[in-house]
């Protein structure tokens, strides 16, 4: 990929005559891939869990000019693609993603990139895992007519339990 110029230059004898020149096409190529660095994802051994936000972050540069990426996870097996158009040489991808799949599984992600020109490149594939998340309860619910009952009185206590992954006695 690349771009045709075509230079032109007056040239000038001592006795003051002139001439424009025009050279033919010439095709400037930019042969120089984006890269990419610092991968600083807040991912760690006790986050994320269920449903807990996640930032992904890598830093993007080129020598010329970038033009736009493409984040892609993939999270149990479902695949969520983020499109960005971008400018500038450096820019510092930051994305924050909801995490959805169960406890231990490992999720993948990745940054394919683009500048100006057209030269593409890519990250890693980088790995978080889903650590255990607790199970939650609501909906507390009794059949108690007092909030002190007394010795011997029968109560019943209706609790709504969830969790990410089998529940277990």
């Amino acid at each position: 990929p690349g771009e045709n110029w075509i230079f032109s230059a007056r040239v000038n004898d001592s006795y003051d005559w002139s001439e424009w020149v025009n050279s033919s096409s010439t095709q400037i190529t930019d042969t120089v891939f984006p890269q990419w660095t610092n991968n600083a994802t807040n991912a760690n051994s006790s986050f994320p869990k269920y449903g807990e936000v996640i930032q992904l972050n890598v830093t993007l540069s080129d020598n010329v000019a970038l033009k736009n990426f493409t984040l892609t996870v993939n999270q149990n097996g479902v695949i969520n693609n983020t499109n960005r158009t971008i400018s500038g040489t450096s820019y510092i991808m930051s994305e924050n993603i909801t995490v959805t799949s169960p406890q231990g599984i490992t999720n993948r992600w990745n940054v394919t990139f683009y500048d100006s020109i057209g030269n593409v490149n890519a990250t890693d594939t980088f790995t978080f895992v889903t650590v255990n998340s607790s199970p939650q309860w609501l909906s507390n619910k009794t059949n108690a007519t007092t909030s002190t009952p007394k010795f011997a009185d029968v109560i019943q206590i209706n609790l709504t339990i969830t969790s990410n992954v089998n529940l277990k006695n």
